[in-house]
């Protein structure tokens, strides 16, 4: 079942060493991210849990531009973005 379009925004900060991070959705809601990893290749990885099931979500960073997907038990999503300040 297509839940539609999300939109928001990916905050990504340092915390004692470590990468931490949040989606803020347009809609206003708030989703802390329980695990970020940078990994080989530019790929960014991180997992959050809006309400009772995780998404995990794997992007490919190129300069200013990322793209790649987001995947729970009910599926894959695609997901586009580009860098703000």
């Amino acid at each position: 079942m297509d839940q539609g379009e999300l939109k928001g925004v990916f905050n990504f900060t340092e915390k004692e060493g470590k990468l931490a991070g949040e989606i803020v959705t347009d809609d206003g809601y708030n989703f802390t991210f329980s695990k970020v990893e940078i990994k080989k290749d530019n790929t960014l990885y991180f997992e959050f849990t809006p309400e009772y099931e995780m998404y995990k979500v794997t992007l490919t960073v190129d300069g200013e531009k990322f793209k790649g997907s987001g995947s729970s038990s009910g599926g894959e999503a695609p997901i586009t973005g580009e860098k703000v300040e």
